[in-house]
């Protein structure tokens, strides 16, 4: 169960912060942040486990667990705002294949917004900062042409 854990948080990092997985993979550091989530949530794991829930569940629920402190995915909202506000690129890095690299690096740049906002579950219909996230993409988009 371990091993599908880490399999899945694996995916989950993937897939919503792989901010995350750049860093990891820039320090070699992503076999240790694994095993240690794991050591974390064991103690949950074997809860639940105990209390019959399924497989599937437990793997389901210690992700929720361990994702929490990460807070909500800058790059799902990202994803989100490109393809709401910006379609036409949006569709021209998807086929491309290369819309997670170009908004792995727009992250970055809008770093200092989301921090400017705390950026958290409760901010995420905060018009303010979506509107400065909007500028941000546009002159990103402006300058990588």
């Amino acid at each position: 169960m371990k091993t599908k854990f880490k399999k899945r948080l694996q995916e989950f990092l993937q897939e919503n912060h792989p901010e995350l997985m750049l860093l990891f993979a820039e320090r070699g550091t992503l076999p240790q942040y694994l095993e240690d989530r794991v050591s974390l949530i064991s103690p949950l794991m074997d809860e639940l486990m105990e209390q019959g829930e399924d497989e599937a569940q437990i793997v389901a629920l210690c992700i929720a667990e361990i994702a929490k402190p990460l807070g909500p995915s800058k790059y799902q909202y990202l994803k989100a705002v490109l393809q709401e506000e910006f379609p036409k690129e949006f569709q021209q890095y998807e086929d491309a294949g290369v819309l997670k690299f170009e908004l792995t690096k727009m992250i970055l740049v809008c770093l200092p917004a989301f921090e400017a906002f705390d950026f958290s579950l409760e901010k995420l219909d905060d018009h303010f900062m979506r509107h400065m996230i909007i500028a941000e993409l546009h002159d990103y988009l402006l300058s990588h042409p």
